[in-house]
């Protein structure tokens, strides 16, 4: 966070310093808000009457920390002390939590029901007088939910751990935030999943991501994509169409194989190697369209496109696996 929050009630009139700078009168048991720049700390609070002096007593809160309340008496200034979380998980509400290893927020480890419909991650968590965001759903979090139809996932997360929602098979559709940058492999194998939007803020799509989302129809991957990892669409055989964008410059092994209801495909022209069984066993598949930046085409990487007839070859190609296409595919060279 950029900045720490406190919130401040006094028992008489006090003069509040930053440092050495008078920065407000505080009201008598009002309870005020002061909202500081990260890295700067309350120095003194004198009392009008100067018959309380709180002096050279500071209140430091770590970066990652909001202080809910801090009440100054006249015997003295009680320091806040920023409260450790919970080295193993804890629970809130029916949510369990797991503090961040870098003291930055928390992770969602679990929800306590295993039977549940419907989770709303909140966006921050109130522990020990100290206001977490919620920033990671973590690894595993909700595998095998079987009856979870709902999730809403807060603009506070920007990573989903691995396998977070794997084998939820009543989980239809999903709404990632533009915070999101991460999501590990086989976050969403999800047989039942039949739309997913993936945000601006995603680079990689991992291994397994959405492997075995048999029911899987649309997927939107943003120009922010540079990578389609190791069976990413493995197996979505209701995935009719996909653009990929002209930023992915690498498709993995068995990315979309098993995709048997895909019928064409656009390679961006970022892309030099089509890497082994990428569309392996894409059996409705009838136009590949290559991009001249393509140099090599692997093992298998069409291998069992039965309705793939033909295929025109750039130029660019060097070198093309013997197993690389059906044997009935007709290969013409582009001069």
């Amino acid at each position: 966070m950029s900045d720490v929050i406190y919130k401040i009630r006094v028992n008489r009139p006090c003069r509040l310093f930053i440092d050495d700078e008078e920065v407000m009168i505080l009201d008598e048991n009002k309870l005020t808000k002061i909202t500081l720049p990260k890295g700067e700390y309350l120095r003194k609070v004198v009392a009008i009457d100067n018959k309380a002096i709180y002096n050279e007593a500071e209140i430091i809160l770590s970066d990652a920390s909001k202080l809910d309340s801090i009440t100054l008496d006249t015997t003295g200034l009680k320091e806040a002390k920023c409260k450790a979380l919970p080295k193993d998980e804890f629970q809130l509400g029916n949510l369990m939590y797991k503090a961040i290893e870098d003291g930055n927020g928390v992770a969602v480890a679990k929800y306590v029901d295993k039977n549940v419909m419907e989770v709303i991650i909140p966006e921050e968590i109130v522990c020990g007088h100290y206001v977490y965001e919620v920033k990671e759903i973590g690894n595993r979090a909700f595998e095998s939910y079987i009856k979870l139809t709902s999730v809403t996932i807060p603009n506070s997360v920007t990573s989903i751990g691995y396998g977070a929602f794997m084998f939820c098979k009543n989980l239809t559709s999903v709404a990632i935030p533009n915070s999101v940058s991460s999501i590990g492999s086989s976050a969403f194998i999800c047989s039942g999943l039949t739309s997913i939007t993936i945000p601006n803020s995603v680079t990689n799509i991992g291994i397994k991501v959405f492997s075995g989302c048999y029911d899987l129809t649309s997927v939107s991957i943003p120009n922010s994509v540079t990578s389609i990892g190791d069976l990413a669409f493995e197996g979505c055989s209701s995935l009719t169409s996909i653009i990929i964008p002209n930023s992915v410059t690498s498709i993995h092994g068995w990315a979309f194989a098993g995709c048997s209801r895909l019928t064409s495909i656009t390679i961006p022209n970022g892309v030099t190697y089509i890497i082994h069984h990428a569309f392996f066993n894409c059996s409705a598949l009838t136009s590949v369209n290559l991009p001249n930046s393509v140099t090599m085409i692997g093992d298998g990487a069409f291998m069992d496109c039965k309705s793939l007839t033909s295929i025109t070859i750039p130029s660019s190609v060097t070198h093309i696996s013997d197993t690389a296409f059906p044997k009935h595919t007709k290969i013409i060279r582009k001069e």
